[in-house]
């Protein structure tokens, strides 16, 4: 009897000992449930990972923005050429401020009118057709006195300290006279560009009295206001024979009619 009952209580024990029998859906779940690890090492810093950038992109950039900073740079440079030019010691009792906006000034219209002289010598050179001789020799004139100018302006920068630049490269660089066309022949294409020319010159000539009177820099104003005179003098010459032309024109229309 005593057996029997020390039986029954190890076989009580044992069933709430056994846990319960896992669930079809545990059972067929491979994943082992996670576990919590306590640890008692010292939290490592977080890294911080940092794309690269494609070396291709990076080189590219590299070099638009280099070409963009030179452009830039040159662009200021030419604007800044004949300003940072050395200027030499003089006793002219003009205070050196003024001096330095005339030197460049002179610098600007040195350049359009070596750029007209040698237009003219273009025109003189390749006119033909009728009035060939006429016209010929006008532009030759032309040429003469452009050749003045030149020399009127040139002096008087130097005589201010400055240096005058009567290179090619330095007038191909500063002016802003429209390119004479190549390609003409005819007295009155000839006479067309070179109007044309003379007309946007004496322009920029009489803002530069404008501009030197403004500097308080007297002589030079009337260094440009001499020249000014010669320009608009040569720009009647040339479009007289364009305006016999015109006058041609309106005779034969007024018979015809």
């Amino acid at each position: 009897m005593l057996q029997a009952n020390v039986e029954k209580s190890a076989t009580l024990v044992c069933a709430l000992l056994t846990p319960p029998l896992a669930t079809e859906t545990a059972i067929s779940d491979p994943t082992p449930p996670p576990v919590l690890l306590m640890s008692t090492a010292r939290a490592q810093p977080r890294s911080v990972i940092v794309s690269k950038p494609n070396p291709t992109t990076k080189i590219f950039m590299k070099k638009s923005v280099t070409r963009s900073f030179l452009k830039h740079k040159n662009a200021e440079q030419e604007h800044r050429d004949c300003t940072t030019r050395p200027m030499y010691p003089t006793k002219n009792t003009l205070n050196e401020q003024i001096r330095f906006k005339s030197v460049n000034l002179l610098q600007e219209r040195l350049a359009e009118s070596i750029d007209v002289m040698l237009q003219t010598k273009q025109a003189h050179w390749n006119v033909k057709g009728e009035n060939f001789y006429s016209m010929h020799k006008l532009f030759d004139k032309i040429n003469d006195e452009a050749g003045e100018w030149v020399d009127l302006i040139a002096e008087r920068l130097v005589q201010l300290g400055g240096i005058a630049e009567g290179t090619i490269q330095s007038v191909s660089g500063r002016s802003k006279i429209a390119h004479y066309p190549l390609n003409i022949s005819s007295g009155l294409d000839h006479a067309t560009a070179l109007s044309k020319s003379l007309a946007q010159f004496g322009e920029k000539i009489c803002r530069a009295v404008d501009q030197a009177t403004e500097f308080g820099d007297a002589d030079t104003a009337d260094v440009f206001t001499e020249i000014s005179r010669g320009v608009d003098t040569f720009i009647w010459m040339v479009e007289a024979h364009l305006q016999g032309k015109i006058a041609d024109g309106a005779a034969v229309s007024k018979k015809s009619a």
